[in-house]
């Protein structure tokens, strides 16, 4: 995992999610009300987390503070993606703590990532979570992502083969068995997508 594959997963969920809008809500809906910020304004959190993490361990230093415009939502913000001592030890899976919040509050107050890997990749599906956990009681924000996800897929294979050789594939009596045919020249392709 590095920067570039935070920077590659990033764009990809924001182009994405920036738009879509499920039973009224909407990324920067769920920015406003959860930080009072706008949703540019998140991002650039993320991204900052995303870079001091790489170049110095502890991220909210003074050294690292000194840059940042609004330290109390970076600081709100980067205490949402941490865990505490106390937290790692009571944490079912231990494996996984890290992968969920990839920021570790010492008990000396300063946030620190054990893990910069870890921190890449969970920045790179922030927005995804942001979703995912505000329709956590329901199904509904998973089976519109696999739509959206599947549209995605067709849009990127279809800009690198051509629309003619790109076909999306309809359900048969409910049942389908891939969701993309790429005709080749030579061979036949079947796509089955998965998000």
């Amino acid at each position: 995992v590095s920067m570039e594959l935070f920077i590659n997963r990033f764009n990809r969920n924001y182009y994405m999610l920036k738009d879509v809008n499920i039973d009224n809500t909407d990324l920067s809906t769920l920015v406003a009300d959860k930080y009072q910020i706008d949703l540019d304004s998140y991002i650039m959190n993320l991204c900052l987390m995303a870079v001091f993490s790489s170049v110095r361990t502890v991220i909210n230093s003074d050294e690292i503070l000194q840059y940042i415009e609004d330290k109390d939502t970076y600081l709100e913000i980067v205490n949402d993606n941490s865990v505490s001592y106390e937290d790692c030890r009571s944490f079912k899976n231990k494996f996984d703590i890290f992968r969920i919040h990839p920021i570790l509050q010492t008990n000396r107050g300063e946030y620190i990532v054990p893990n910069v890997n870890t921190m890449y990749f969970n920045l790179g599906d922030k927005l995804y979570w942001l979703f995912k956990d505000y329709f956590r009681k329901s199904t509904k924000f998973v089976n519109e992502f696999g739509i959206i996800f599947e549209k995605y897929v067709l849009e990127i294979l279809t800009k690198q083969y051509g629309k003619e050789k790109v076909e999306k594939l309809d359900t048969i009596n409910g049942e389908k068995s891939a969701d993309i045919i790429i005709n080749g020249d030579k061979y036949k392709f079947l796509i089955e997508i998965k998000s």
